[in-house]
């Protein structure tokens, strides 16, 4: 019992009086009732004369303790009434105890029992805690602070969040940003955000920094601060000013900002100048005003499927299923980007727009954005098809004839659309061998065959014709050995043939050349991937070895209502996805429950999930499309890029944009926003 005693003790960081005897003993009793009673009895004697020795008891019991005593300490955290000394020994020794258990509990009692002042005064020792999830929390304390306007709170607290936005755990920082963010009567907190804004490394964090910095100015109306950063010797900071003048709605005398803008050297980054060009426009323009979306039908309208694309169908569409201005300004703006960062020769390269290229998620997949630039451009160039341009006419319809050359320049005589010949390859592109390995294969081939059965669809174009055919029938003769029903995969993969299966229902409605027996393996394809218990589907090998997350059930979900499969299993799927809303929470938080990526069930951001399960829920429509398209569509809205370089695109933040980058997650966000109306097929 005396070893006990004194583990119990040397916990706590002191040894215990003859007078708690008595209570040491009966805490440290093998029965858990007769253990909660006399902790309880402890506390009441606390809360009646606090005494040092009872608080060292209690926390003895903590860290020993079992879950239940643990609860019913951190139950009884408001009881523990504090003296002089208790606080002293708090602060100078449990709150720095190697024992994680103990300054966990010295941070919640502080948190309870102590007034504002406290908890900031205690914040410095917590905001340098080794343990990562005593830092959040303290951080949370922090943030839950009641708005006092108080100088102390401007000298102390401040400048200690000040610190935390450079913490190494992305959710401090992101929570010690919005506890600053709080902070809007004193022009200090904007100069913090501002100063740490070029080191932060999430791309998430850098926009929600200047959103919070916009919303401290407009509410404090101190936008002169602005000016002195127009010449700061960070490039970051001086395109980020720019853009933060060019949102601002508190500038009083807006003469003054463009001047200063026009006052920028024109040697200046390339991003400043377009940050600064953006924000000249919104400070010169009368008021916002929607863009004009005025998509008039081609002489020859495409097939039902893909009709509505244009009026009336598209206004109808919109109207019907909640979309609006904003949804239709946000593609437009998105397509504007992807048509800037076209290349010349009509591809849209990966790398060059990718900011994971050179520090990826999943070591693995390490320069995998050199090898699907074909995959990338076939989405870019389905997004142009989506707002009804093609490479005869539509607002982008020079855009969509250079990219339909670079898919020419890609496919081989079998049909097969993969890495142009002009390709310059690197090292682990030679040792892959020239087609660059199956994963890329599959993406670039049966991505780009959806692009050219769509272009075939709304033209009628005879050489489009030969293109796309040859591309499905290379599709259809390259199962994978042992699996006839598979289309091209290895054996199995949901990511590259919802392209195919979509590509084949859309086929169907034109003269393209399509068996009853494909149509047939299909349906198999899909069967065998699903769970029929639960509706979800795999996403690579067979069930068991990696069962359906969101990504595969949302695209594999699509695939079963376009084939017109069992209801009941469409039903299962889709109630299983319905629990999880979009919510902007970056990937890269959570890649140590992901080493393999093939099964995702975190609810994190994840482009293709998102345009998958908005596909297949526009369709299925109902309640399962109110609660979606309600919160994708807020997520989609606030998140995208506004001003400079970035105007129109969206952060790669999903897992699979480590590898497709600012080209692929811009480009699934905007046949996201295009799904009102992109497919319409008879249920």
């Amino acid at each position: 019992m005396k070893k006990i005693l004194l583990v119990f003790f040397l916990c706590a960081g002191v040894y215990g009086t003859m007078a708690n005897i008595s209570f040491s003993q009966d805490l440290s009793a093998p029965d858990q009732t007769k253990q909660l009673q006399e902790l309880d009895k402890l506390i009441e004697s606390q809360s009646a004369t606090p005494t040092l020795d009872n608080i060292k008891l209690v926390f003895s019991a903590y860290t020993a303790g079992s879950p239940a005593v643990r609860a019913a300490v951190e139950k009884s955290i408001p009881r523990l009434h504090m003296t002089d000394e208790i606080i002293d020994w708090l602060k100078s020794d449990a709150a720095r105890s190697p024992n994680r258990d103990i300054r966990l509990l010295t941070l919640r009692t502080v948190s309870v029992n102590f007034a504002s002042r406290f908890n900031v005064e205690f914040s410095p020792i917590f905001l340098y805690d080794p343990d990562k999830a005593i830092r959040l929390e303290n951080i949370r304390v922090l943030k839950g602070l009641p708005l006092i306007c108080g100088s102390w709170i401007y000298e102390e607290l401040i400048p200690r969040l000040d610190v935390t936005l450079t913490d190494g755990y992305y959710p401090v920082r992101k929570t010690a940003l919005e506890a600053l963010a709080k902070y809007h009567y004193t022009p200090r907190t904007a100069e913090i955000i501002i100063s740490r804004y070029p080191a932060e490394s999430s791309m998430t964090l850098q926009f929600d920094m200047e959103d919070a910095i916009v919303s401290l100015i407009n509410r404090s109306a101190r936008a002169d601060i602005l000016l002195n950063y127009l010449d700061s010797d960070s490039p970051a900071i001086r395109a980020l000013i720019c853009r933060v003048i060019g949102k601002s709605t508190a500038l009083n005398n807006k003469e003054t900002y463009i001047k200063a803008l026009n006052a920028l050297p024109a040697d200046s980054p390339t991003d400043v100048i377009a940050s600064r060009d953006w924000a000249l426009k919104q400070l010169n323009r009368l008021g916002p005003g929607p863009v004009k979306i005025d998509i008039k039908p081609p002489a020859r309208m495409p097939i039902a499927s893909l009709a509505n694309r244009f009026a009336p169908g598209r206004t109808e569409l919109l109207a019907k299923y909640h979309g609006d201005d904003r949804t239709e300004n946000a593609a437009r703006l998105g397509l504007d980007w992807l048509a800037r960062n076209q290349e010349a020769n009509g591809s849209w390269n990966c790398a060059r727009n990718n900011p994971w290229h050179n520090n990826v998620v999943i070591p693995s997949f390490t320069n995998e954005d050199e090898l699907v630039d074909v995959s990338v451009s076939g989405l870019s160039l389905l997004c142009f098809l989506g707002d009804g341009s093609t490479h005869q006419s539509g607002l982008y319809q020079e855009n969509v004839r250079k990219g339909l050359e670079f898919i020419k320049t890609a496919q081989d005589k079998t049909g097969c659309v993969n890495i142009p010949k002009g390709h310059v390859h690197n090292k682990q592109c030679l040792e892959q061998g020239e087609d660059h390995g199956q994963l890329a294969r599959r993406y670039n081939h049966n991505i780009s065959t959806l692009f050219l059965v769509e272009l075939y669809a709304m033209t009628n174009d005879a050489q489009i014709k030969d293109m796309a055919q040859r591309a499905l029938e290379h599709s259809k003769n390259t199962p994978e050995p042992g699996f006839p029903w598979s289309f091209y995969l290895e054996p199995t993969d949901m990511g590259p043939s919802i392209f195919y299966i979509l590509a084949l229902r859309i086929a169907q409605a034109t003269d393209l050349a399509i068996s009853d027996k494909e149509i047939d393996r299909t349906k198999v394809y899909l069967d065998r991937l699903t769970d029929k218990s639960s509706g979800r589907i795999v996403h690579i090998c067979a069930i068991p070895i990696c069962f359906g997350g969101m990504d595969s059930t949302a695209s594999g979900l699509f695939g079963h209502i376009l084939m017109k499969n069992d209801k009941a299993v469409i039903a299962k799927g889709a109630d299983w996805l319905k629990q999880f809303l979009p919510q902007w929470e970056p990937f890269y938080r959570h890649t140590d429950y992901y080493p393999s990526l093939l099964f995702l069930e975190e609810n994190v951001m994840n482009e293709w999930h998102w345009y998958y399960q908005t596909l297949a829920f526009r369709q299925l429509g109902g309640s399962y499309w109110y609660e979606w398209n309600k919160s994708h569509k807020d997520v989609l809205l606030k998140h995208q890029r506004t001003g400079g370089l970035l105007d129109g695109s969206w952060d790669p933040e999903g897992p699979w944009a480590t590898i497709g980058g600012r080209v692929y997650s811009t480009a699934f966000s905007i046949l996201s926003l295009q799904a009102y109306y992109s497919y319409s097929f008879n249920k």
